[in-house]
């Protein structure tokens, strides 16, 4: 009973499975401790991803060095921003630098649209789990 609760509430909050858009690429580029200032790293590890097509999957520690909005504008935005349409970003332990990762969560940040779309994602494989789950006996 609580498994049809839990799928009724899942529903409701349009968590539905979903068809993709088209087939995925099935690569994943993914980094971490990716943008500082005060470093070329992220110029560089920019240059290696604009070259591969697929998602691009961010490890944590996006902006050096607190994580900040303005570690983001300044130090991430202007090499790895380019990818924001196809990043699932994840936060690390420097965007905690800050007051509950503002900068991160910022909503004036570009992030915020793919926070979005990562938690809808998330909720879409939750559902999945849940429907293979009901459909075995215990």
């Amino acid at each position: 009973m609580a498994l049809v609760t839990l799928l009724g509430g899942l529903l409701t909050l349009g968590c539905a499975p979903e068809q993709p858009p088209g087939p995925p690429s099935g690569v994943i580029v993914a980094a971490g401790d990716i943008a500082d200032c005060s470093s070329e790293g992220d110029e560089a590890t920019a240059r290696l991803v604009s070259s591969v097509e697929g998602t691009v999957l961010t490890l944590g520690d996006n902006a050096y060095e607190n994580g900040t909005a303005q570690d983001f504008s300044e130090c991430y935005e202007p090499t790895w921003g380019e990818f924001k349409d196809r990043t699932k970003p994840v936060p690390g332990n420097h965007e905690y630098h800050t007051a509950e990762a503002e900068g991160y969560f910022s909503p004036t940040l570009f992030f915020q649209q793919r926070i979005a779309a990562c938690i809808k994602f998330l909720c879409r494989v939750l559902f999945s789990l849940l429907i293979l789950e009901a459909g075995f006996p215990q």
